[in-house]
């Protein structure tokens, strides 16, 4: 056989070696002095697929029935270690681990359980530490052992799609998530989640209503940013009562931004704002005195033009109005809807519309129509599979048709979505 050491050419300068007869590779030195071929991207030591143990960790003698192998403490700068088993009967097969050769750490804490007749290995990262393998014998003697022990370093194990998988087997540590779960948590930069609700109480017969609270039919959608003029009862509510003395708005800004300021009540029952936008998300009361909640009603409207923009029903604490703003440089994904209608006439029928209207173009489009009657149910729910999508500077909103009988109704509605944004 050929001497296998490579030599080189003199050359009469520095350079590469311009001849076929040799071949370049790039290598890397690791820790004890070993060479690693990386020329494929691979992780693997060149030699073997990495030390094997001295034999203190091996065993090929068949144990008796119960009985216990536990190999001697071995240490080396390797970074991993694998363990390789087949044997003819059952048993548990267990790694300890050490940092002073002396007290012992056992992983995995229940060990490997080892099936008769099946090859398994098993691998962890061991460091600088002292390691050695114990295997407990079931009740049974084996015709043969091969217990085998392996330093070096290691790729990730694969199966085959077809290959049943042991819940020991060896696998990759990940943390299981729920997407929107971490949106709400604020875990997903970019993205925000909305719970959208809103209600109206006793609408005439054959009237067309907004799905909120406030005394005006239907919203006046701001084209120029104004400052919000805020009114109260200064009796019930506002500084120095028991009622709500401080509001949170959730807004589009003047550059048709989301943004969210706090605005603290006053003591003469109407307040104007710091800030300006051109439309509200929601308001929340975020301070109060005894009583916990706005006592009356507070409605915001926009000092220019002082068209309703929002109202806070009283003992409620937050808005409810089934309106959204889409900010600018963002879009939303709507999947859910339901809508609800109470009504003492079984004869009583509700036709919901949704519409979106976009503050660029101006023009408003009918995206949803729903009908519910009395004599058949109150309720509606709708998941859209693909989901629907909102365009930047769009309003999303929903209003209700009555018709049958004189009595009123009452009407609820609740969306949910994600605001993206884009850049």
């Amino acid at each position: 056989m050929a001497d296998p050491t490579y030599s080189y050419p003199p050359a009469s300068e520095p350079g590469p070696i311009n001849d076929s007869r040799y071949k370049s590779i790039p290598i890397i030195e690791d820790s004890d002095g070993t060479f690693h071929n990386i020329s494929d991207g691979s992780p693997m030591p060149t030699k073997d697929s990495g030390s094997p143990s001295d034999g203190s960790n091996t065993l090929t003698t068949p144990l008796g029935s119960g009985a216990t192998f536990t190999g001697e403490w071995e240490q080396n700068n390797q970074p991993d270690v694998m363990v390789s088993l087949q044997t003819d009967t059952s048993g548990t097969l267990y790694f300890e681990f050490s940092v002073d050769g002396t007290n012992a750490s056992v992983f995995p804490i229940e060990g490997f359980k080892i099936t008769s007749g099946i090859h398994e290995f098993h691998t962890a990262i061991k460091g600088p530490r002292y390691f050695r393998v114990r295997f407990v014998n079931d009740a049974f003697t084996p015709t043969y052992m091969r217990l085998y022990t392996y330093f070096g370093q290691f790729r990730a194990p694969s199966t085959p799609l077809n290959a049943p998988l042991q819940i020991d087997s060896d696998g990759i540590a990940t943390r299981p998530t729920d997407f929107q779960d971490e949106v709400k948590r604020g875990r997903r930069v970019g993205v925000t989640g909305w719970n959208k609700f809103g209600y109206r109480l006793d609408v005439p017969n054959n009237t067309t209503a907004c799905i909120w609270p406030a005394i005006p039919l239907l919203p006046t959608f701001l084209t120029s940013a104004s400052t919000f003029t805020v009114t109260y009862n200064s009796t019930t509510d506002g500084s120095g009562t028991t009622g709500a003395t401080e509001l949170v708005f959730i807004y589009i800004d003047d550059d048709g931004l989301p943004a969210t300021s706090t605005h603290t009540l006053g003591s003469d029952g109407s307040d104007v704002t710091s800030f300006s936008g051109l439309g509200i998300n929601r308001i929340a009361v975020t301070a109060a005195g005894s009583a916990g909640f706005n006592t009356n009603d507070i409605t915001v409207t926009a000092t220019t033009g002082a068209t309703v923009q929002a109202v806070v029903p009283a003992e409620n604490s937050i808005t409810q109005q089934a309106i959204f703003f889409v900010g600018a440089n963002h879009v939303a994904i709507a999947p859910w809807l339901t809508i609800e209608m109470a009504a003492l006439d079984k004869d009583k029928a509700l036709v919901l519309l949704g519409y979106t209207w976009n503050r660029t173009s101006g023009v408003r489009t009918e995206v949803f129509r729903g009908s519910i009657d009395r004599s058949l149910d109150l309720h509606r729910q709708i998941f859209d599979p693909i989901k629907f999508r909102l365009e930047a500077n769009s309003v999303l909103y929903f209003i209700g048709t009555t018709s049958g009988h004189n009595s009123v109704l009452d009407m609820s509605c609740r969306f949910s979505l994600n605001e993206y944004q884009l850049t």
